[in-house]
């Protein structure tokens, strides 16, 4: 009797087995695609970034020469004559030069 049960049972047991099996394999499989769309789009996000920003300027035709920015960021700016200029294309998302593009009145600093 036990063996007719077990012979009954072993399809049935067979085919949930491989059930089993093809879901993991699906979930696997899913887990694989989410994981490459988030790098792709984490590489998609950062080519972004580095092309909204390219540069720092100071239009010298708006710059009065007041010195704000060189006060709040030496790092990138010195005056030159009456007017700024930018001395350094490095660290661009400093919270000094931040401050200084906030506070020049002429709206003469730029990042482009």
């Amino acid at each position: 009797m036990n063996k007719k049960i077990i012979m009954t049972l072993a399809p049935v047991l067979f085919v949930i087995l491989v059930v089993i099996v093809s879901q993991q394999k699906v979930i696997k499989t899913n887990s694989d695609k989410l994981t490459e769309e988030r790098n792709t789009t984490e590489e998609l996000e950062n080519v972004t970034m580095e092309k909204a920003v390219v540069s720092l300027v100071v239009d010298p035709n708006r710059c009065r020469g007041c010195g704000k920015c060189v006060m709040l960021d030496q790092e990138h700016f010195r005056l030159n004559g009456n007017v700024a200029e930018v001395i350094s294309q490095e660290n661009l998302n400093s919270k000094a030069l931040s401050m200084a593009i906030s506070a020049c009145r002429d709206r003469a600093i730029s990042l482009e």
